[in-house]
This record gives structure tokens, C-alpha cells and sequence, in this order.
């Protein structure tokens, strides 16, 4: 406090023990802090990296999700086709051993 509120004139005088102790120790928990700072701010950063990362891996899964869905409904489509050909074989089945006709 001496430091910041005392003139030239009033500082040649030089500091007490206690005052230098003072110092030295606000320097040190400004220190302390400018570290608890820059700790804070690696935090916030390593959290941002982890909410980028879930949303990017929930956009994945989506497409991935929507893909399969896509396949599973054209496998599916193609089963009933072909349930629906395999029901109309027997109804045709006669016309199969039938000779063919040749066009005159």
C-alpha cells in the first residue's frame, strides 16, 4: 500500500521488513492467480473440445442411423416384391411348361 500511495520523497526513505514480506507476497498470489487463470481457461477449453466432440459424434450416429434405416426399408421393399412374385408364380405356373409360339 505504501508503495502504490506514497510519493517519491516519502519512498527514499525505503521500505520496512514487513512491507518488502508484503510485496513479495502479493507478487506471489498474483502469481498464484494468473496460473488458477490460465488453468481455468485450458478447463474451458478441454470442455468446449468435449461438447464439440458429442455434438459431432451425435451428428454421425444420426447419419448413420438414417442410413441403415434406408437400407432396412429397401431390404424390405425388396422382400415384399419378390413375396408378391413368388405368390403370382403358382397362379402362372401351368403357362411355364406351355409351348411357345413362334410369330409367323
Amino acid at each position: 500500500m505504501k508503495i502504490l500511495f506514497s510519493n517519491a520523497h516519502q519512498l527514499k526513505k525505503g521500505l520496512e521488513k514487513s512491507e518488502i514480506i508484503a510485496l513479495v507476497h502479493l507478487l506471489h498470489k498474483l502469481s498464484e492467480s494468473l496460473a488458477y487463470y490460465k488453468a481455468f481457461l485450458q478447463i474451458e477449453k478441454d470442455q468446449d473440445f468435449k461438447k464439440n466432440l458429442i455434438k459431432h459424434s451425435i451428428s454421425y450416429l444420426g447419419v448413420v442411423l438414417i442410413f441403415a434405416i434406408c437400407k432396412l426399408y429397401e431390404i424390405n421393399q425388396h422382400q415384399i416384391k419378390k413375396e408378391e412374385e413368388d405368390k403370382l408364380l403358382p397362379k402362372f405356373e401351368h403357362l411355364k411348361d406351355a409351348p411357345k409360339k413362334k410369330k409367323i
